[in-house]
């Protein structure tokens, strides 16, 4: 976002496909003061899928530690779980309905 001179004030992921972007910000990207102040929504469209990885990944794709994994904040069924972190990690969470927010709560 630096490098092409934009930082938004809001940033929609949806789904786990960008879920795990807030979590990125958080953790990785703390450091950089203009993300600090990017808002994050994130709209559930499909429960089902995840974006379930082997605790490898945040080391070989994102060049981090498996801190957050290891003490279960973004993992789920034994794998790192981008959805369940852009739950967490996202400033509001939506979804597409809400009938579809009243179903995926039971």
């Amino acid at each position: 976002m630096e490098k092409i001179d934009f930082i938004p004030d809001v940033l929609h992921v949806n789904d786990y496909h960008t879920a795990f972007i807030p979590f990125l910000l958080r953790e990785k990207y703390h450091w950089i003061q203009a993300y600090r102040k990017i808002a994050t929504v994130l709209t559930i469209h499909n429960l089902e899928f995840q974006g379930q990885y082997q605790r490898q990944i945040l080391p070989d794709l994102f060049g981090m530690g498996t801190q957050r994994y290891d003490d279960g904040t973004i993992r789920f069924n034994d794998a790192v779980n981008w959805m369940k972190a852009g739950i967490l990690y996202a400033d509001r969470v939506n979804t597409v309905s809400p009938s579809y927010a009243q179903e995926i709560q039971t």
